[in-house]
């Protein structure tokens, strides 16, 4: 498969490289915390990171 070289964030509309059709993306190494049907499309680097730590934040806050 050819990754895709040019996809837009569905948040900042920022143009990044997404890898989910090569053998590895750069996503797979962030924390596992948001499940793949659950987006329709990927997120740059930088909103992902965002969104893991808010969601990270939110389950802590959850478990007190």
């Amino acid at each position: 498969m050819v990754p895709r070289a040019n996809t837009t964030c569905r948040l900042c509309g920022a143009t990044f490289h997404c890898g989910v059709d090569a053998e590895a993306c750069w996503c797979m190494e962030m924390p596992k915390i948001i499940p793949m049907g659950e987006t329709t499309s990927c997120l740059c680097p930088n909103c992902l990171e965002r969104e893991i730590a808010r969601r990270q934040d939110l389950m802590k806050e959850t478990t007190v």
